[in-house]
């Protein structure tokens, strides 16, 4: 009698804490997808689907044609170097000229200053007739009174309004790639003047 007392017990026992295992499991399983969670409130981030063995692989398939980029065209480089050769790198003997095919590799990099500092003097010019000073025109792609270029506002502004990109980030970017240090405030008056030109 005292045996099955203590299986009641024990079958009580571990009743109560599957109950109880099942509420947890079921909280941890409550996740943005699941419930009216916001994403950031999830434990852990969903695992994005791995490909499993079997299925394609990465890049050009069997039986499909090749997808080359199309090159440059001649207008749209800015520069060609010719590479030649005049030793043999194997015996150190001249080369002669080949009939073989030239090699072609196009690359786009960016430049070791990515930025270009220009400074425009503006020379003064006096007129006798009108008793005035006149100064020389700046050029049209050029803002008065603005630090950055038409392009470079462009790039940072199209950085903020469509990639969403912080003024804190685009700041950053500023300071470490382009080796422009600019405050965020000086950035955000100049994008959102420059919008309302």
């Amino acid at each position: 009698m005292v045996q099955v007392q203590e299986l009641e017990q024990s079958i009580e026992r571990l009743l109560k804490e599957n109950a109880q295992l099942k509420e947890e499991i079921a909280l941890l399983k409550k996740n943005s997808e699941t419930s009216s969670k916001p994403p950031s409130s999830d434990i852990t981030k969903p695992k994005s689907k791995q490909r499993q063995p079997g299925e394609r692989r990465i890049g050009g398939q069997k039986g499909h044609p090749k997808h080359n980029r199309t090159p440059f065209s001649a207008e749209e480089l800015d520069d060609v170097i010719e590479l030649k050769l005049t030793n043999c790198p194997c015996c150190n003997n001249s080369l002669e000229d080949s009939e073989a095919e030239i090699k072609i590799l196009q690359s786009v990099d960016l430049k070791e200053r990515p930025v270009e500092k220009i400074e425009f003097r503006q020379h003064p010019g006096f007129c006798p007739n009108y008793q005035k000073v006149h100064y020389a025109p700046l050029p049209p792609n050029i803002i008065p009174n603005q630090l950055l270029g038409v392009r470079l506002l462009s790039l940072l502004g199209y950085m903020k309004g469509s990639m969403g990109v912080s003024m804190s980030e685009v700041q950053e970017f500023s300071k470490n790639i382009l080796a422009l240090k600019l405050s965020s405030g000086y950035i955000a008056k100049a994008i959102f003047g420059y919008l309302t030109l």
